[in-house]
């Protein structure tokens, strides 16, 4: 079992850049490229979040801004 409140900013940053760069096509993966360090900064921030924005069904109509995936998380 691993306590996710235990992880680091970086290693959530690698777990959300991990998911990305397994099912998002490359175009997808630049656009999200700047925000995995605000993302796994954010208090919220569960494996589930980094298993949603690597799944291209659930990105597909989401805007990639910093606030909206703040708000996400």
């Amino acid at each position: 079992m691993v306590n996710v409140h235990a992880l680091t900013e970086d290693e959530r940053a690698q777990m959300l850049y991990n998911h990305a760069r397994r099912a998002q096509p490359q175009k997808i993966r630049k656009r999200l490229k700047p925000f995995p360090p605000a993302v796994a900064s954010n208090g919220a921030f569960i494996p589930e979040t980094a298993r949603r924005l690597g799944d291209p069904l659930f990105t597909a109509k989401l805007a990639f801004t910093e606030a909206r995936l703040t708000r996400l998380v």
